[in-house]
């Protein structure tokens, strides 16, 4: 049925008959005009969108003003209206609103042409925005919400490329966000949404599944309901219920995390018990457990100890019949708060727990955005994962990933609890840090103020929050260690090639380094002590070119390069191909081109797939004997640990290879790349090498530049 704007009147009237109703008609007229020449990809008009996000969120049960915020959400971004316009017609509340969405609306992540989501500095900027624009006004994000609803409810209109990247933003940035604001419905419907479009194949599979049960699991439900209704009315305790078969993507996520079939999901079928007190939900508890038998472990008191996100109920499963149904017990009040999060209400409580999470998480990572491994991994520390939940020893309820361990509740309570944390209690026993928590589990941290964190803690700790801190630790203490170290590597190395560079002050090094981009001495230093930089003569050429372009000339060694034979003859001047780098022992041919020879291996790509010349070829050999080489350069990931560059190079000479240049830098995602260029006299000195290397844990990855 198509939605007016009377509906939208009526339903407002209801939430409050004291609403300014002119207010919210002036809105709409103002909306009307600003928006009537647009239109949908649908086809609709463009008004039919602001009306349906409106009625959203008065069925969210909003307030006039976010009703309001709600029509007028794109007159600024569409129709060019100015804040100035807005706040003289809606008063400030509205402008601002409406301000803060237009802002995050400029905030676009790039499209990757279907080839799916990449995190990206814009992502990281449009995660950041949303949540500090919603500090001192969390209705921004109720907005935002209801916009991206029905975006989504009318995905089906766009390009397949577009309904993907707008899917995989909506999981990875709106759903978290429906979370933390303890919106379960909305987080549901969001989910469902996407997973139609981000997984088509198992969408369908799944919900053909579903439908053929369909009939089946609401008759188990039916009768489940009866037998509950009945033994709650001898009680002569008010209540009503609803029933549901868990939502189609939950359904999915746990398949494929545990690897099951769907009739191994245990809360499948759900009622769910809605009554007036706190005391009538653990009477009928009670009730449900005099009369069918629980299944151990499964009991969780979100009443006694609501969720970060304000989730209040009491859940169990019980066993009926052979089959399992999960029940659910709340007041009314704690049923519309999960449905619709902690600012359900008309009016917005100050207490905003629904996103203090998240802002937490902003406020830590504000002072560090430009660390490219939290750019890369800040949508991994918002995602929805699968979640336990442990106890402080004060009550406390505290969420988890899955797998975290009594490191990551550390860190969770305090950044200090964390760093000095040397061992745990759990259920009042020893319990190590890095052992797995248990979803109902009473945790202790024991510390030590002399303790310190521990570069091990990194392999496995879950959270990205205690990764970060433990990360964090290290860049602070280690440069008061890594600073002298590098400065005393400077002087030594400035001492052997005193005849070159004479006497050069620290005024002078300090200008010499903002040459090549490096803003101070204690920062070179520190680059030096890391090994992020090696003190070498490519570094002094680029530091000191007019002192030490002669003596480098003077100390240059003249490589004798392999020679080959064309044709039999030797005294033939060549090149080697660089697409496929021959060295000495390969098997070659040389190619003759418009400017001179090259020479190939017959593995050479270009020759495998028959793009070369076949005319053009010829036959070429190695020349054996004397002392010819050739240098091969090549860039190593390895994991970023103080050390590594060193490291890297042992291995290389202990087969008495000479290097020729050598640079490391950070990536900034826990690994770093090493640049290192050497010489060989053969390939078998070359495979030796490379399997040496290849063999390492923390070489990564091997290029051949």
């Amino acid at each position: 049925m198509q939605l007016r704007y009377e509906d939208l009147e009526e339903l407002v009237l209801k939430n409050d008959p004291r609403a300014d109703i002119k207010q919210l008609r002036k809105a709409w007229l103002f909306a009307a005009r600003a928006h009537r020449d647009q239109f949908r990809a649908s086809g609709d008009p463009y008004l039919t969108h602001p009306l349906r996000v409106a009625y959203t969120l008065a069925q969210w049960g909003a307030d006039p003003t976010t009703v309001t915020a709600g029509l007028l959400h794109d007159v600024m971004e569409d129709a060019g209206v100015s804040r100035e316009e807005l706040e003289e017609l809606f008063g400030k509340e509205v402008a601002f609103i409406v301000d803060a969405l237009t802002k995050l609306s400029r905030v676009k992540i790039p499209e990757t042409g279907g080839k799916g989501f990449s995190s990206s500095e814009r992502q990281v900027a449009s995660i950041l925005k949303l949540f500090l624009s919603s500090m001192d006004e969390p209705r921004i994000l109720k907005v935002k919400l209801a916009d991206r609803l029905h975006n989504m409810e009318t995905l089906q209109y766009l390009p397949p490329h577009k309904q993907r990247r707008i899917a995989e933003e909506t999981l990875t940035i709106y759903v978290p966000i429906a979370h933390m604001m303890g919106m379960g419905r909305v987080k549901g419907d969001l989910e469902d949404l996407c997973f139609r479009y981000l997984y088509p194949e198992e969408y369908s599979r799944l919900e053909k599944l579903l439908a053929s049960r369909m009939e089946e699991f609401k008759g188990k439900l039916q009768k489940m309901e009866s037998l509950l209704k009945e033994v709650l009315k001898k009680e002569g305790i008010p209540f009503k219920i609803q029933a549901r078969v868990k939502r189609l993507y939950s359904i999915f996520r746990k398949m494929r995390r545990k690897g099951v079939e769907l009739s191994s999901i245990d809360d499948l079928l759900a009622l769910r018990v809605i009554t007036d007190t706190v005391d009538r939900c653990y009477q009928i508890l009670g009730i449900v457990h005099k009369n069918w038998p629980p299944i151990q472990g499964r009991l969780r008191d979100w009443i006694a100890s609501p969720k970060p996100n304000g989730y209040r109920s009491l859940h169990t499963t019980i066993i009926v019949g052979g089959d399992k149904f999960e029940i659910q017990i709340r007041t009314e009040e704690m049923h519309r708060e999960a449905e619709l999060g902690s600012a359900s209400h008309l009016t917005y409580k100050e207490d905003r727990s629904y996103i203090k999470e998240a802002l937490d998480f902003v406020r830590e990572l504000q002072s560090d955005l430009r660390e490219k491994d939290l750019i890369k991994n800040i949508g991994r520390g918002l995602e929805v994962r699968e979640v336990i939940y442990v106890q402080t020893p004060k009550g406390h309820t505290i969420e988890l990933p899955a797998g975290s361990t009594p490191l990551d509740f550390a860190y969770a309570i305090h950044t200090e609890i964390g760093h000095h944390a040397v061992g745990a209690k759990v259920d009042g026993l020893r319990y190590s840090l890095k052992k797995p928590l248990q979803s109902g589990q009473v945790v202790e941290i024991i510390t030590d103020p002399k303790a310190t964190p521990s570069v091990d803690w990194l392999n496995f700790v879950k959270t990205q929050r205690a990764r970060q801190k433990i990360k964090s630790w290290f860049r602070k203490t280690e440069k008061s260690r890594l600073i002298p170290q590098g400065k005393k590597l400077w002087e030594e190395f400035a001492q052997k090639n005193r005849k070159t560079l004479g006497d050069v002050s620290e005024e002078e090094l300090e200008e010499r380094l903002r040459h090549i981009n490096i803003k101070d001495l204690d920062y070179f230093y520190y680059l030096l002590g890391k090994e992020a930089i090696s003190p070498s003569t490519r570094l002094l050429r680029r530091l000191f070119p007019e002192k030490f372009r002669e003596e480098i000339r003077k100390r240059k060694r003249v490589l004798k390069k392999p020679t080959v034979t064309v044709d039999g003859y030797e005294d033939i001047e060549v090149e080697f191909a660089g697409c496929c780098k021959p060295i000495k022992g390969d098997e070659i041919f040389a190619y003759v081109t418009k400017r001179g020879i090259k020479i190939h291996t017959k593995s050479c790509p270009l020759y495998l797939q028959g793009l070369l010349n076949p005319s053009r070829i010829r036959e070429a050999q190695w020349v054996e004997g004397g002392d010819q080489r050739q240098t091969v350069s090549l860039e190593v990931k390895v994991i970023d640990r103080p050390g590594m560059l060193k490291d890297v190079l042992e291995l290389i000479s202990r087969h008495e290879i000479n290097v020729v240049d050598v640079r490391g830098n950070s990536v900034g995602d826990g690994t770093g790349l090493v640049y290192i260029t050497f010489e060989v006299k053969d390939k078998k000195q070359w495979n030796e090498v490379f399997r040496d290397l290849n063999s390492q844990d923390e070489i990564l990855n091997i290029k051949v530049l």
